[in-house]
């Protein structure tokens, strides 16, 4: 450490030398292999030396120059090695330890973030490749987010690397057999995309809103993203003692994506509604949901059976959050749409048409209709065939006619 002055810059111009000959026959593998192992390691012990930390990014850029096969074949040393850097150093890197407490400077505010935007893209680079790379890759994220060493300065790389994990090109990269970063998608459709995560031995789903319309990008500035709605809402739903996954937090990116991404407790192991088997729903678990939702004034705006988890016994629970409003009273039009989006969304075969009357009949009974019961029926029916959803109406014993 005494003599680093002298000696680093003859071993960096080494470095340099031998990686940017890894492409060509006339270095070994072997060689190329110690080199990087090497580079990484001085980085990740001697990283606060300013010699060292001055060259950092020069070192990072070094490995991202690798040629696609070049950096395959080393994939796994590089991401074991940057993750050890990135966990011993992270304060480092954001400027905790400046002595004196004096504030940065805007350059060096520039020079902390192009150098987070230069570990970032090596690791989106590495995770991509199957096995340890990504796990590798995942288990840094999930370091520097529950750290606490996300910042300004490297908020919007990270936010890209986590959005890798719940893109389809990133999940089909990945050997999920031998992978615990990411398992299994539990729903996708235009608007949202629901992954099921595994970080550090906890699950967790994340939803991310990938598209929305003109109209809704203009008003999320005034009402939040669709993720930190969902995060009001379910803590909302919560605090009325009504079934949710629990929202443990929530990110909004504002660049190209346009997107947020919503974090849930895993509640995948309940069954989904819309996966159950034929028969296998048991009405009272639906009756328990409506009757919870609507005598606590909950417009849901979206209750679909992909949204609902806790078919066969227990609490049913709710994922889809941003849609839910909080009403005094609970008219019949809402509740009526309400019954109409559960009912257009089960299908014939997991829910009988005798089934559906009982079912109704109890909640007409529990929870009033201010119209006559069977205009209220016909009213559900006619929306529930208008969203041309599971159900088809085919064995439906009620016309939808007029009142």
């Amino acid at each position: 450490r005494g003599r680093l002055a002298v000696l680093w810059p003859l071993l960096h111009t080494y470095f340099k030398r031998v990686l940017g000959e890894a492409a060509s026959i006339r270095a070994s593998g072997l060689l190329v292999e110690r080199a990087v192992v090497n580079l990484l390691r001085v980085n990740a012990l001697l990283l606060p030396a300013p010699e060292v930390l001055g060259s950092f990014a020069q070192s990072v850029n070094l490995l991202l120059a690798f040629p696609a096969r070049t950096a395959a074949a080393f994939a796994t040393r590089i991401a074991a090695g940057l993750r050890v850097v990135l966990k011993t150093n992270a304060a480092l890197l954001n400027g905790r330890r400046r002595g004196g407490g004096a504030r940065p400077s805007g350059a060096a505010k520039r020079g902390e973030a192009a150098l987070w935007r230069t570990a970032f893209q090596l690791l989106e680079r590495h995770s991509h490749h199957a096995g340890p790379p990504v796990r590798f890759v995942w288990e840094t994220v999930c370091h520097l987010v529950n750290g606490g060493h996300i910042t300004r300065a490297n908020f919007v790389p990270c936010v890209d690397t986590v959005m890798l994990f719940l893109r389809q090109d990133s999940r089909a990269a990945a050997d999920t057999s031998s992978l615990d970063a990411f398992d299994n998608v539990t729903g996708d459709d235009a608007r949202a995309r629901v992954t099921r995560l595994n970080a550090g031995g906890r699950a967790v789903i994340a939803k991310e809103v990938v598209k929305a319309g003109l109209g809704r990008r203009l008003a999320d500035p005034l009402r939040g993203s669709p993720a930190e709605r969902g995060w009001i809402g379910g803590h909302g739903l919560l605090a009325r003692g009504l079934g949710v996954a629990r929202p443990l937090g929530w990110l909004a990116h504002g660049g190209s994506h346009g997107g947020s991404i919503l974090f849930l407790a895993d509640v995948t192991h309940r069954g989904c509604l819309a996966a159950a088997a034929p028969a296998a729903i048991d009405p009272d678990v639906l009756l328990r949901l409506l009757l919870g939702l609507h005598r606590r004034g909950v417009d849901h705006g979206d209750l679909q059976a992909s949204h609902v988890y806790g078919h066969a016994s227990g609490t049913p629970v709710l994922i889809d959050l941003e849609g839910v409003r909080f009403r005094r009273r609970l008219g019949d039009d809402a509740r009526l749409r309400a019954l109409a989006e559960l009912n257009a969304s089960l299908s014939e075969d997991v829910l009988p048409a005798a089934e559906r009357c009982e079912l109704f009949r109890r909640y007409a009974t529990s929870l009033p209709f201010a119209m006559p019961r069977e205009w209220a029926l016909r009213d559900i029916v006619r929306r529930s065939l208008a969203r041309r959803h599971a159900w088809s109406g085919r064995d439906c014993p009620i016309s939808p006619g007029s009142r």
